[in-house]
């Protein structure tokens, strides 16, 4: 299963699926899971990459894949309207809002537990391939908890030796 929040515009049910209830079965029975995160690329950066490489009537690989979704994230902060990438990307790996600049940790500071820590603790391989500093907040967010996006070293720490992700790679 590819889950993305830029993705596409809804869920779209796999190949043979009869019903949203069933796709939503055939997605939990997923053996693996690929996140794929366009940061900052919307349903407008989609449809103009469409234009551009497909033209009118083609399609992009992306819109092949067999599940797509989006979704909208706001920071647990009534005084903030822009949720940052830290923000939104804990929402993404924990399934819960936070304030802007905190990795996976709630309004209180306390950790909350990610996909990436999860896939780890049920015996999957998990990996981190980003094109940013694999210490950014949108690929950090996956894989460790600061309440301070700019604590690169403690999250780099982190990765060696508490998550462990088997793959980590990175641009910057």
């Amino acid at each position: 299963m590819v889950v993305s929040p830029t993705l596409g515009a809804s869920a779209q049910a796999p190949q043979g699926a009869k019903s949203p209830q069933a796709a939503a079965k055939k997605a939990t029975e997923a053996k693996n899971v690929i996140f794929i995160n366009g940061d900052g690329m919307g349903p407008a950066a989609r449809e103009a990459a469409r234009l551009y490489l497909a033209g009118l009537d083609g399609e992009l690989t992306m819109d092949k894949l067999p599940v797509a979704g989006q979704l909208t994230t706001s920071p647990h902060d009534p005084k903030a309207v822009v949720t940052d990438s830290a923000a939104a990307a804990s929402a993404w790996a924990t399934g819960e809002k936070t304030y802007n600049g905190a990795i996976s940790v709630d309004v209180d500071g306390n950790k909350l537990a990610t996909l990436g820590q999860q896939a780890k603790a049920a015996g999957k391989r998990t990996g981190l391939v980003t094109t940013a500093q694999v210490t950014d907040a949108s690929p950090a967010a996956f894989f460790s908890n600061t309440a301070d996006r700019g604590q690169q070293d403690e999250i780099a720490r982190q990765y060696l030796d508490v998550s462990r992700p088997d793959v980590i790679l990175g641009g910057g």
